[in-house]
């Protein structure tokens, strides 16, 4: 019975420690791969739940108003990175607004009702998403209103997670359609007799 040659004992070890080697490294992407895809679902479960919310409230919105429409007195918010509306949804009547803070990368939401006055509570933020990483991409738009249809608010998030040693960004865009806005090329708005407390500059 013949043996293996020194040679031959030799190359096989070498195979052996090449592949040895390269365990780490695919062990490293697997973990990468999964990581990522775990990113990728939690910012999209996060734009996702923001997106219905605000379409709950929007498709029911009588008003809407983006902060250079603002003119009351308060915090002052980028024009773009605002959006606040007059809604009947769920069978009541309210205000509701949404900020991305740039400064600690949150989408927040904020709601009082329709006959709040100056003296009352001032109704809390809260946080709709965290991760938002909007910097120059405007997260609020409304396009150009024409007659015979309504007022449609585009919205563009992005998000960044950190899942092990990875960061996954991502962005996500959806158009939602305002059905009782006024049907007419300039619709009147009365953004500024929302509170104050609250308000844009």
């Amino acid at each position: 019975m013949e043996g293996f040659t020194l040679v031959e004992l030799m190359v096989a070890i070498t195979i052996t420690i090449v592949l040895l080697a390269m365990v780490p490294f695919v062990i490293q992407a697997v973990s990468d791969s999964a990581a990522y895809s775990q990113g990728t679902a939690a910012a999209s479960t996060q734009a996702r739940t923001a997106f219905q919310e605000m379409q709950n409230r929007v498709q029911s919105a009588s008003q809407v108003c983006l902060p250079t429409q603002m003119t009351t007195v308060g915090p002052t918010v980028t024009a773009g990175f605002g959006l606040r509306i007059m809604t009947y949804a769920f069978g009541k009547s309210q205000w509701d607004q949404w900020i991305v803070n740039t400064s600690t990368h949150t989408l927040q939401e904020q709601e009082w009702p329709s006959n709040w006055v100056n003296g009352n509570a001032v109704p809390a933020w809260n946080t709709v998403a965290t991760g938002v990483v909007n910097s120059s991409t405007v997260p609020f738009s409304l396009p150009t209103v024409s007659t015979g249809s309504p007022q449609t608010v585009a919205a563009d998030l992005q998000l960044q997670t950190s899942y092990g040693h990875t960061k996954q960004s991502a962005e996500f865009k959806a158009t939602m359609a305002a059905l009782d806005t006024p049907y007419t090329s300039n619709p009147t708005v009365v953004c500024a007799t929302a509170s104050t407390q609250e308000g844009w500059t």
